[in-house]
């Protein structure tokens, strides 16, 4: 990634952190991680102080489990963190609603029945946030894999 010498806001890092993660490129998410501590020490201000010291960790911290493969690790990261992220950082739902698909997939992956059904709230608070009573096509087969994941346990 492009952008790694300093920590500017969590939307655009946090989009950041994705495409790296993305690419495996765990020594970008790294100093993006270090750029992160520095910016939480910094007298900088603001809501996105506000947002990124509750968040940013877990939200960038998720993002290299996810990196790794440790799902499940990122699946915890992300649950704990990505609720509020989509409803505190600026940008359109579509810009934000990457974190929560990213989230999603990861519970999937991990396996774990507490992912799985930490997954099903979030696709029913993406349903709720959208004002939505019925699953997008997308988010229906992730909701069908998310099923599949509990019958084969």
């Amino acid at each position: 990634a492009q952008h790694i010498d300093e920590f500017t806001v969590l939307f655009y890092d946090g989009h950041a952190a994705l495409s790296a993660a993305m690419v495996g490129d765990t020594s970008c998410l790294q100093t993006m991680l270090e750029n992160l501590g520095e910016y939480l020490k910094s007298d900088r201000g603001g809501w996105n102080k506000i947002v990124t010291s509750q968040h940013g960790t877990d939200l960038i911290q998720g993002m290299l489990a996810m990196s790794a493969g440790e799902y499940g690790e990122a699946a915890d990261k992300l649950l704990s963190s990505v609720s509020e992220v989509m409803r505190k950082v600026y940008g359109s739902k579509s810009q934000k609603s990457i974190f929560l698909l990213t989230t999603v997939y990861c519970c999937i992956l991990s396996k774990q029945e507490k992912h799985l059904l930490g997954a099903e709230q979030k696709l029913k608070e993406f349903m709720e946030w959208n004002g939505a009573t019925t699953l997008q096509p997308l988010h229906q087969r992730l909701w069908d894999k998310i099923q599949l994941a509990h019958s084969n346990k």
